[in-house]
């Protein structure tokens, strides 16, 4: 009897082993998770869960673990903000949070010795030690304290919320530097600051400290003015192409004047181009028979004189030669031109302007047909009154 038992109870244990074979694995528990969107006023506050970053910005949605969660919010300039959220299992959870400006803090800076400009983050306060800089929301700034002679000094600062920082900072004497100053083209003059330094590109200007303005100044171009910040014990080099200058120039071409005689006519407003009477107050020159000549020298009118340089050899207005400076008393300025003249002559005019004209043809006068004399000319104005350059 007791032997049946047992077999039975060995028959029925290796059912169950074999059905126990048969079942799969139990795996561990997958996390379960929810979702909360996020809004912010302001928005682009930055989304933190259990003090991780999660990358993400308000407005958004983020996936979090079910349970209590901690979110914090962060936003440059507005106070952090933590809450609790209670995450159920693909549930959407909303929360709407209105962002807190941030408390500012302050930063008292002295400096020995004191007057050192204070810059924040790279940009001037305006402001010089010994001071106080306020208003700074919680975070880390770079302050620098420049002054003249002395080496700049960098340092960094967390601000808090509330509080007034004291920074003591000692300054280091630097030596000068140098500013190797060339242009081109070369032999401008040098001012630094306002002053001419008596020297000309290409050249060195020693013993300087901080930002230095500089102008340099050459005939026909451009002043140029520019900055270079003198490094303590350094040679800095500082190259700069000149812009050349552009002579206000006027060109007339092929303009024909009868003698005045004649009724058309004979006189010329040098400015404009003009034809005009000879008698006119606005005429510069007049043709008279075959000479031109001064108005002034023309009888009845009024007193516009033009004086002529007739001592050039060179019949091309274009060869870029200058016009000699203007002299009452040297003889070579004369109130005519000749008729027969090939080359071009420099004028100078009642008011004050260079003239380079040139008779391009003449013609007229030859009987019955044709009694009046004329001449064609051209020439270049310069506007700018007393400038000889052409």
């Amino acid at each position: 009897m007791n032997f049946k038992i047992l077999l039975l109870q060995s028959i029925m244990a290796m059912l169950l082993l074999n059905s126990c074979s048969d079942e799969k694995p139990t795996e561990p528990n997958e996390p379960v998770y929810g979702y909360v969107y996020i809004v912010t006023q302001p928005d682009s506050a930055e989304i933190f869960v259990n003090d991780i970053s999660t990358s993400k910005f308000s407005p958004d949605t983020i996936k979090v673990p079910v349970g209590n969660q901690k979110i914090s919010i962060k936003k440059s300039g507005y106070r952090d903000t933590t809450l609790t959220v209670t995450v159920v299992k693909e549930e959407y959870i909303l929360r709407t949070i209105q962002l807190l400006p941030g408390v500012t803090g302050s930063i008292y800076i002295n400096s020995n010795p004191a007057n050192a400009k204070i810059y924040v983050n790279g940009v001037n306060t305006n402001k010089a030690t010994p001071n106080t800089i306020s208003g700074l929301l919680p975070k880390s700034y770079e302050f620098t304290l420049k002054k003249v002679g002395y080496y700049d000094v960098t340092f960094f600062v967390n601000i808090i919320s509330g509080e007034t920082i004291v920074r003591n900072v000692d300054l280091l004497v630097a030596p000068p530097g140098s500013i190797v100053i060339g242009s081109f083209p070369s032999g401008a003059q040098i001012y630094n600051n306002g002053i001419n330094t008596g020297k000309t590109t290409p050249d060195t200007i020693n013993n300087l400290y901080g930002v230095n303005n500089f102008t340099l100044k050459l005939t026909e171009f451009y002043d140029t003015t520019f900055s270079v910040e003198a490094l303590p014990g350094e040679v800095v080099t500082k190259n700069i192409v000149l812009t050349q200058e552009i002579i206000p120039i006027l060109s007339f071409s092929n303009i024909k004047l009868f003698e005045k005689a004649s009724s058309n006519y004979s006189g010329l407003n040098l400015a404009s181009g003009t034809l005009v009477n000879s008698n006119s107050s606005d005429a510069d020159i007049y043709l008279d028979i075959v000479d031109l000549k001064s108005q002034h020298l023309r009888p009845g009118t009024t007193l516009r004189y033009t004086d002529f340089y007739n001592n050039i050899f060179s019949v091309n207005i274009e060869d870029g030669i200058d016009a000699p400076f203007y002299s009452s008393t040297s003889g070579d300025w004369t109130y005519s031109k000749s008729g027969n003249s090939i080359t071009y002559s420099f004028l100078y005019t009642n008011s004050l302007n260079y003239v380079k004209l040139i008779i391009n043809s003449k013609g007229g006068g030859t009987g019955p047909t044709d009694p009046f004399r004329w001449v064609i000319v051209s020439y270049k104005y310069n506007q700018t009154q007393r400038d000889t350059r052409f």
